[in-house]
């Protein structure tokens, strides 16, 4: 199209040369009003038919000019677009890059208790002595809870241990 738009110009100063030359033959031939009139409309109608080819070429050549602007208009904003759609996705890949750092961090932070925990003497389990009544009454807790996975209220559960034992006190 830009090629084109350069021959439509030079098109145009051919034309307005041209015209130029007509218009310097029409004045010479004024000089010379006594020669036959045909030549003279023989020249109006090349000069008439010259500034309609002009008239036609300079409006071709705006619409190449328009044509041209609006593609240039249409890549500006088809580059903004992309460039919007790659700062976006840079963006989000930034984010996701610190994501996976904090996480990395994260992972060798707990690497590193569970490493000392390993190595460090394993900590005594705390036993509470009970007498022999009490070992009892948790035993028959454990074993109602254990039926009523969904647990129970409290009412429940020492109404089943006094069915059990009868001889437990408050």
């Amino acid at each position: 199209w830009k090629q084109q738009l350069v021959e439509a110009k030079v098109v145009v100063k051919k034309t307005a040369a041209a015209v130029d030359e007509v218009e310097e033959d029409m004045e010479v031939s004024g000089e010379e009003e006594d020669e036959d009139e045909s030549p003279k409309k023989a020249k109006r109608q090349k000069l008439s038919s010259l500034s309609v080819d002009n008239d036609k070429l300079k409006e071709e050549s705006e619409n190449w000019a328009n044509q041209a602007n609006a593609y240039m208009n249409e890549v500006n904003s088809v580059k903004a677009e992309m460039k919007s759609e790659l700062d976006e996705k840079n963006n989000q890949i930034k984010i996701l890059q610190q994501t996976l750092q904090g996480m990395q961090k994260q992972l060798i932070e707990m690497q590193r208790k569970k490493t000392e925990e390993e190595s460090a003497p394993p900590k005594p389990k705390v036993l509470i002595p009970l007498k022999e009544a009490e070992s009892r009454l948790v035993a028959v807790m454990s074993t109602y809870l254990h039926s009523h996975p969904y647990g129970v209220t409290a009412d429940y559960i020492w109404t089943h241990a006094l069915k059990i034992d009868s001889t437990i006190t408050k």
